[in-house]
C-alpha cells in the first residue's frame, strides 16, 4: 500500500526545524497509481505544509535532501512503516513526526496522516481526506491543514489547545468489577476515529471500505468476554435461559473461566441487560479494538502470532490468556477466542466481531473485520461482551 511519512527533524541551523516528506510507495495500491500521480501527491503535501507553516520556523525539506538522509542510513522508504518510522525519526533526531498513507481504489484517492510524538509514540493529531483526483485531494487537505497543525501544537490558533489524551486504564478502573457477574470493567474515553479499512491494511474486504470517520461517546466495556461462571450466575438468578450444550459449547462443563458460547443474540442481549448494560455497537467495539487510533489489530499493526490470540486451533482458551494481544486500554481477547455479538445489524442478521478460535486466517482477527450470523444462531464460535 502506498505509504507516506512526514518526519519532523530538528534543523542544523539554530531554531530552524525541517519537515520531510518520504517518497510514496504505490506498488501495493489497489488499482494503479501512475508515477506522475504519485509525484503530484508528494508535491501536494509539500505545498500544503509550506503554506500552513509559513512564518512558524518550519521549513519543508526537499525530496533530494530527504532521500540523501534515508540512503545514508540504509533505509528503504517504500518499505518503512510502523516501528520503522519511529526508528527513522529517531535517527533523524526528530522530536515528533507525521506518518500516514495514501491509497487509490475505486477511482478515488484516500489519505490519512497522523502527528506522532517520537519518544512516546502517542498520536497527537490525525486527519483523513478523500477526493476523485489529486487536485481535489490538495483542496481537501488545504481545508484541514491549519487546524491539523494547530492541534498538533505546531502553529497557534483557536484550535491549538492540546487534544485530550487517550486515557489509559487508571488504577481505579483496574479495580472496578461488576457486582452481578464478577467481571472487571474498563472505562473508555471514546472520541473521533476512523472506522473501517486502515490505509496500511491490505486485507480489507468490501464491507470495510472505504471506511468513515465516526464519533464515539465515552463508554465502558467488560475487560473480558463473558465467562461460563458469569453466565451461570445469570441463569441461577432467573434472568437468563440455558444456552446450547454439548460439543464445543462450554455450558455444562467445568470450564468456568472460559467464554460462554453457544448463546444466540437474544440470550446475549438479556445477559447484558441483567448486569445493567447492553451489547456494544459495531462502532464501539471497533473503537475499543483500535483504542481510537489507526491500528489493524488491538496490539498494533504487527501480524498476529499464537501469543497474541487464540486462533487457528480447535478449542477456546481461558479469558485473558493472551496478554500480548491486549488493547492499549488493557481489554482482553478482542481478537480471537470467541466471536462477539454486537447490537448492530448486518446482512440478514446481527454483526459479530473479533474472529474466533476457529479462524484459520488472521484477516478475521483485524479490528475492522465484521461478519454476521442470524440472531437465532447458537454456535461454539460466538460469545459476548457487554458495554455500559
Amino acid at each position: 500500500m502506498p505509504l507516506l511519512a512526514l518526519i519532523l527533524a530538528a534543523g542544523a541551523s539554530g531554531s530552524l526545524k525541517l519537515l520531510a516528506v518520504l517518497p510514496l510507495d504505490a506498488s501495493k495500491t489497489e488499482g494503479k497509481m501512475s508515477a506522475a500521480a504519485k509525484a503530484s501527491v508528494e508535491e501536494m503535501l509539500r505545498d500544503a505544509a509550506t503554506n500552513a507553516l509559513a512564518g512558524t520556523g518550519w521549513k519543508v525539506m526537499t525530496s533530494e535532501t530527504t532521500l540523501a538522509l534515508l540512503e545514508g542510513n540504509n533505509i528503504d522508504a517504500t518499505r518503512c512503516e510502523g516501528s520503522c518510522q519511529l526508528e527513522t525519526a529517531r535517527l533523524m533526531s526528530a522530536e515528533k513526526f507525521i506518518a500516514g498513507s495514501v491509497q487509490y481504489f475505486e477511482d478515488a484517492y484516500s489519505a490519512q496522516i497522523r502527528f506522532i510524538d517520537t519518544k512516546s509514540g502517542e498520536i497527537l493529531a490525525s486527519t483523513r481526506f478523500e477526493s476523485k483526483n489529486v487536485r481535489g485531494l490538495q483542496k481537501e487537505f488545504d481545508k484541514v491543514a491549519a487546524k491539523f497543525f494547530a492541534k498538533a501544537g505546531m502553529i497557534q490558533g483557536a484550535s491549538a489547545a492540546p487534544p485530550a489524551p487517550v486515557a489509559e486504564a487508571a488504577p481505579a478502573q483496574a479495580g472496578r468489577v461488576d457486582s452481578k457477574s464478577g467481571l472487571p470493567i474498563v472505562a473508555l474515553p471514546g472520541g473521533d476515529f476512523h472506522a473501517g479499512c486502515e490505509p496500511s491494511d491490505t486485507a480489507c474486504d468490501a464491507a470495510e471500505r472505504p471506511g468513515r470517520d465516526v464519533a464515539v461517546k465515552p463508554f465502558s466495556l467488560l475487560k473480558t468476554e463473558v465467562t461460563l461462571q458469569a453466565y451461570e450466575r445469570c441463569v441461577k438468578a432467573g434472568a437468563c435461559s440455558e444456552p446450547k450444550s454439548g460439543g464445543n459449547c462450554t455450558w455444562g462443563s467445568s470450564k468456568t473461566t472460559y467464554p460462554i458460547n453457544c448463546v444466540d443474540w437474544n440470550q446475549a442481549a438479556k445477559f447484558c441487560a441483567w448486569v445493567g448494560g447492553r451489547l456494544p455497537s459495531g462502532d464501539e467495539w471497533e473503537w475499543a479494538a483500535k483504542s481510537g487510533e489507526s491500528r489493524i489489530y488491538p496490539w498494533g499493526s504487527v501480524e498476529p502470532e499464537k501469543g497474541h490470540a487464540q486462533w487457528s486451533t480447535d478449542r477456546l482458551s481461558e479469558v485473558g490468556a493472551h496478554p500480548t494481544g491486549d488493547s492499549k486500554h488493557g481489554v482482553h481477547d478482542l481478537s480471537g477466542n470467541a466471536w462477539e455479538w454486537t447490537s448492530s445489524t448486518m446482512g440478514g442478521g446481527r454483526e459479530v466481531r473479533g474472529g474466533g478460535w476457529n479462524s484459520v486466517t488472521s484477516r478475521n482477527l483485524r479490528a475492522s473485520h465484521r461478519d454476521w450470523y442470524e440472531a437465532s444462531e447458537q454456535t461454539g464460535y460466538i460469545g459476548l461482551r457487554c458495554a455500559f
